[in-house]
């Protein structure tokens, strides 16, 4: 059952309602132009930052510990984000959920292979994997057309919304079986440095 619960997991990651509005609701918040992209800038240094710790963190301590660690560095971001009033506050909004995506990325992959490989059915992992990515692309795609509708409303409504499917995620890894793996235990620097 990991399998359909991960492709429901990648959908809600992806399904960013927020995204279509973030620019107008930055401004309605009070960015000027500069903040806006100063607040996605911090958002592209914190997933390099937070990239290789998270991946360590993922095999040291378990795929499923680091999916619900992600989704609840998601909730916690976007909260930020609904409540936020000031380019610091969307800054650490942004690093939060900078660092919830970085512990989900290759976790997911990881996680349908291991299943995979306990099920002794590895033969499987491309078509899987593809279909994981298809469900990615559906949530990012059906977010795009809805984020605007939903708007429509209230621009902090996407935020709302979206920390919902981030509860969602926080659910549905709380239901995933760690399938057995090698656990690394080495430090990720030993690999990079030594």
């Amino acid at each position: 059952a990991n399998l359909w619960k991960m492709f429901a997991y990648v959908f809600l990651n992806e399904f960013w309602l927020l995204a279509p509005v973030l620019i107008p609701y930055y401004l309605a918040s009070g960015l000027d132009v500069t903040q806006c992209l100063g607040v996605q800038a911090i958002y592209a240094v914190g997933v390099i930052l937070f990239e290789v710790p998270s991946g360590y963190l993922a095999d040291r301590f378990g795929r499923q510990r680091a999916l619900l660690g992600a989704g609840g560095l998601m909730v916690a971001g976007l909260t930020g984000y609904a409540l936020a009033s000031s380019f610091a506050a969307f800054a650490l909004s942004e690093l939060l959920i900078a660092a919830g995506n970085s512990l989900r990325s290759g976790t997911d992959a990881a996680m349908i292979f291991d299943t995979l490989k306990e099920l002794d059915r590895v033969e499987e992992y491309p078509a899987r994997q593809a279909r994981s990515e298809m469900w990615m692309r559906l949530g990012m795609a059906s977010a795009s057309v809805l984020g605007g509708v939903v708007a429509v409303w209230s621009l902090k409504l996407p935020f709302w919304i979206n920390i919902g499917t981030g509860a969602g995620m926080v659910i549905l890894a709380l239901l995933l079986v760690e399938p057995a793996r090698q656990r690394m235990e080495a430090s990720p620097w030993q690999g990079i440095t030594g």
